[in-house]
């Protein structure tokens, strides 16, 4: 009975520390709660589309630039929802004329974003959002 009393006072301590943390972070998902958590997480914006605010999940997301313009500069900009925690501001991601057509965007905090092309002599493109993992 000894051996099961020691094994029990060696474990027990751990364990509860592992599942307090677990508890403190929400069990998973990097937190991120609050209304923006059950937002969309995806997105897709076309060209000749009235320019409306898109709901987006906070996390990380791979945007998909498919365009056919000599030059282009792709914007996403938070209309609503909290501030970025590094610098209290909200979020804004820029990108032009990279060569690569699909780029992951870091860190959206959730909320509503304008997603668009600012180049007027840019007329056919699309733009698609996805969340590759969570906020």
């Amino acid at each position: 009975m000894e051996v099961e009393t020691t094994m029990t006072r060696r474990i027990a301590p751990p364990l509860a520390a592992l599942v307090l943390t677990l508890a403190a972070c929400g069990g998973g998902g990097g937190g991120g709660g609050g209304a923006e958590a059950d937002n969309p997480t995806t997105a897709e914006v076309e060209s000749g589309a009235e320019r409306e605010a898109q709901p987006l999940a906070p996390g990380r997301y791979r945007l998909t630039i498919t365009e056919d313009c000599d030059d282009y500069t792709v914007k996403i900009t938070q209309e609503s929802g909290p501030p970025v925690e590094d610098t209290g501001q909200h979020f804004a991601y820029e990108i032009s004329n990279s060569p690569i057509r699909i780029v992951f965007v870091n860190d959206i905090p959730g909320g509503t974003f304008f997603i668009e092309q600012t180049n007027p002599d840019c007329t056919d493109w699309t733009l698609a959002l996805a969340r590759v993992s969570g906020g």
